[in-house]
């Protein structure tokens, strides 16, 4: 059974970059967990000698043993992104990585396996735009954590989540840190 409505999280832009395979959740996800759908749109036709998506079908029953020791950082996500790759070495499935037209639509879920590939020729990019959206009724968070630092806000029919970023990084650490106390007292 879907969601009647989501609420937009996330979204990117890309251009000439490529992107490591990953599984969102470990960044972003729902609460409770893997229900936060993906969208890839081409901004531009990609083919197959330019910089394309690719998914792995069948590694969102992948689940990481580590999990997080503190805030997540770069050394927190290295941890999952290498068991990733070990995980990877021994893939005999497939690898899916279409040429997509401007305009094209490619969505995913957050525990799939997935990220760009560089192409043959370096003179063609990958103009796109990702988004991450949340059913109405879930929460936010990635593997571990509870996100409770956003608000929502509605344009029309559109509603979103946002972050106000401009807060001083401190405050956003203390924030954080208060949530990670909270949850381990509901525990």
């Amino acid at each position: 059974a879907g969601a009647d409505s989501f609420r937009l999280y996330q979204t990117m832009l890309f251009d000439h970059s490529t992107t490591r395979p990953h599984q969102d959740w470990i960044y972003l996800d729902t609460r409770p967990r893997g229900h936060l759908v993906a969208a890839w749109v081409a901004l531009e036709n990609i083919p197959e000698t330019g910089i394309r998506f690719y998914v792995y079908p069948g590694t969102q029953h992948f689940e990481p043993t580590v999990r997080f020791k503190s805030e997540p950082g770069p050394a927190e996500y290295q941890r999952f992104l290498d068991e990733l790759d070990l995980m990877l070495e021994h893939w005999h499935g497939p690898v899916y990585a279409p040429p997509l037209k401007k305009g094209d639509i490619f969505f995913w879920g957050s525990r799939i396996v997935h990220g760009s590939v560089e192409g043959t020729a370096p003179d063609q990019r990958r103009r796109s735009i990702a988004a991450h959206f949340v059913p109405d009724g879930f929460g936010v968070g990635n593997l571990d954590l509870d996100f409770h630092h956003f608000q929502e806000r509605k344009f029309g029919h559109m509603h979103y989540l946002y972050r106000n970023l401009e807060q001083p990084k401190f405050a956003n650490r203390l924030r954080f840190g208060l949530d990670r106390i909270r949850q381990k007292l509901n525990q």
